[in-house]
Parts: structure tokens; sequence; C-alpha cells
């Protein structure tokens, strides 16, 4: 892998995209059926860009004439987003990682919705879980429905999948990207600055397919508890850098959540000392819901998750 960045632009790329499809490719086992659900979409005018984000060997898709490929050295999913909205030319950036899918009127349905509420800077579709013989739809858990998301519902959770977020490049410009440094939730820190320029949009159709693998970097990142960890420190920043929000009405149930889901991952690893110590957290939030204070119990007593 060269130390350099090089760019590679096939001869079929779109000459003047609208949407700047963004793929970070390490390893890429599923990327040409990521490929393929792009080249498949209802709306054509995208282009697509590849960052071989530093692949042990190098990313080499089946078909490269309409790709702009780019090869540079590892920098983690953050830094190789980064690295292809840098290069992107469409007006609307739409993040796909290399083992989820599109349906084919993915594109079409976001885009017009954006069309349809310009002050939108940052949405996303509902989606389906991808397994190796099972796929079932997702539900969300507070029932959104297409249309625009309160600030608040973003902060409480991550709610919008990468895989199926399409966000207006100039906003995006307008912040510092992703963290290069963050493994985890680099994404969410993204939205919730996006969430500040402009509003936030969900369309509330399944227009994505999430491939979930027991040994997938996210699923190995909830089992650590890493996922919950890197929640409460993106929100912990965002809030460092606008301290004018600090008594916004959602921020205490937002950590709150952020710390209960926490001590709950810590707690399926037995890491009794702290999960009690989240739990804790959360409940001093939030002191009038009893739930939090019943596993700072169940922590102290050693009782583990009712599904082990």
């Amino acid at each position: 892998m060269p130390d350099e960045v090089v760019v590679q632009v096939g001869p079929a790329v779109h000459p003047a995209p609208r949407v700047s499809v963004i793929i970070p490719a390490w390893r890429a086992e599923w990327l040409n059926l990521a490929l393929d659900s792009v080249r498949t979409q209802t709306f054509t005018g995208w282009e697509l860009l590849v960052i071989d984000d530093g692949s042990p060997e190098p990313v080499q898709p089946e078909r490269v004439d309409d790709l702009v490929l780019i090869r540079q050295p590892n920098t983690g999913p953050g830094g190789a987003r980064n690295r292809g909205i840098a290069h992107a030319r469409g007006e609307l950036l739409a993040f796909l990682d290399s083992d989820d899918q599109w349906l084919p009127a993915k594109l079409e349905r976001q885009v017009a919705f954006h069309d349809a509420h310009p002050t939108v800077v940052v949405s996303s579709t509902d989606l389906l879980t991808l397994g190796h013989t099972e796929r079932a739809p997702r539900l969300r858990r507070h029932g959104h429905v297409t249309g625009l998301l309160p600030f608040a519902d973003l902060f409480l959770e991550n709610c919008l999948a990468t895989s199926a977020v399409i966000a207006r490049a100039d906003a995006v410009r307008r912040t510092i990207g992703m963290d290069p440094q963050r493994r985890f939730a680099e994404d969410y820190a993204l939205w919730l600055r996006l969430g500040l320029l402009g509003d936030i949009g969900f369309v509330n159709e399944p227009l994505v397919l999430y491939r979930v693998e027991s040994t997938g970097l996210t699923a190995v990142a909830r089992r650590t508890a890493a996922v919950d960890a890197n929640e409460i420190e993106v929100k912990r920043e965002f809030l460092a850098e606008h301290p004018e929000l600090a008594g916004a009405p959602w921020v205490k149930p937002g950590l709150a959540r952020a710390w209960f889901d926490w001590g709950y991952a810590l707690l399926a690893q037995r890491a009794w000392g702290a999960a009690a110590r989240a739990f804790l957290h959360a409940a001093l939030l939030r002191p009038q819901r009893p739930k939090a204070w019943l596993n700072v119990l169940r922590a102290i007593l050693h009782v583990p998750p009712r599904a082990e």
C-alpha cells in the first residue's frame, strides 16, 4: 500500500453527479454487492467513490469503469469518509458501508424527500437487517414517521443509520467532518453537528439492507461496550462545544440513556463495578426513574441480564 493518496477515475464516471456515494473499504468481502446495489438504483445521477483505506490487500472491485477509486493509508472509517467528502462533486452526499446494500428506490425516494424539504441537511431511511439466512425489519424505537425529526430524538439516541444517510455537502463542509481518531460513533458526532445547521429528516421506508455479522466491527464493539462508551464521549464533546445547550430539556434524558445503555453492556460482561457506576450516573441524571436504581442494585448483587 503506497504512503501517498492515489486517485483513479474511471471513464464512465458521471460527468455532473447530483449525489456522491461514499464507500469506505477495508478487506471488503461484500463490496461488489454494495456497488451493484448502487448501480441498480432507479435514480441515476450519482457518482461512486470507493476509498481503499489501507487494506492489507488492495481492494479490487470487479468493475471499476464507473468508480472514483481512491487508495490511501489506513485512517479508519471516519478518515476514509472524510477523504470521499473532499473528492465528492455532488450537492448531496450518500454514505454506504461496504457490507451493506440499498434497495433500488433508495436514492430516488430520499432525493425526492430532500427536494420537498429544502431545510433538511441530513436524513435517513429505515432499514432491514441482513444476516446469513435472515432478513427482518428493524423497528424504530420511537415510531418515527416520514418527515422532520426533533433534535431531541437524535440526542436521545443515534437514530440515523450511516448506510441510510444522505447529507447536504455544503452543510457537511461547514463542520469538521468525521473524527478520524474515533473508530465508533464517529458518524453520530457529525449528525449532531449537522442537526444544529438545519432540519433532520426521516423517510419511513426500509430501503437499506444492513448486514449483521457476529464478527463484524459493530457487533464486536457492542459486545465489548465500545459503542456505548463512545456515544457518551461524543455527547460530552458536543456539549463542550456548545455550552449554551447545557440547560436544554433533552440533555439529561439523552445522557441518562447513554449511561444506562453502557451500564447494561457492562452488566452483560459481568463488569460489576463499572456497570454499577454507569447505572448510578443514569440514575442521578433522572432520579425519578426507578429502572436505573434497580440496575445499580443488580450490579452490586452480581445479577447478570435476564437474557443470559
